[in-house]
């Protein structure tokens, strides 16, 4: 978490933080249905969002443990989740070649982008106006944050090549 007091550890269909350095179980996340692929908390620690092998997201409300919304639309798995620093928007990443921009109140989705490659992991930079993607091709691309799904599709503002792997 941004405070580093809690820490996440998953496994088959569960979520659970840790609250440091204590090493006592704060909460469990279940009502998961397939396995946990990625984890985001909210700057503020209100959101914990997690992505699943079946592409659904699902956004806990840390203070009960209770799935608040359930983002779909990823048709792989959803391998990055990250908030904006304010929580009122989510970016995620999926197997499915697209990075999606999530409105988190009313959980719909703004923005759809596809990539070249299944996207690995996927970051805020540049004081949260650029989405950084990391691709199953070894290519970190950065692309300007989509306020909503463009007509064209959008291409990358830079590309960092040379990496030997995912």
């Amino acid at each position: 978490s941004p405070d580093n007091k809690l820490l996440a550890s998953g496994g088959f269909r569960t979520v659970k933080l840790w609250r440091k350095p204590d090493p006592v179980k704060a909460l469990d996340f279940a009502g998961l249905e397939t396995a946990v692929r990625s984890l985001a908390t909210s700057a503020d620690g209100k959101w914990a969002a997690i992505g699943e092998e079946n592409g659904k997201i699902r956004v806990f409300e840390v203070a009960t443990g209770k799935i608040a919304k359930t983002l779909e639309g990823h048709t792989s798995p959803t391998t990055g989740v990250v908030f904006s620093a304010d929580g009122t928007k989510l970016v995620s990443g999926s197997q499915d070649k697209t990075f999606r921009v999530w409105n988190v109140a009313d959980q719909k989705e703004l923005a759809k982008i596809e990539t070249p490659a299944p996207v690995n992991a996927v970051a805020l930079v540049a004081e949260g106006k650029t989405v950084a993607t990391g691709g199953a091709d070894n290519i970190i691309r950065l692309y300007a944050l989509p306020e909503a799904t463009p007509t064209e599709a959008p291409k990358p503002l830079f590309e960092l090549t040379g990496h030997g792997g995912p």
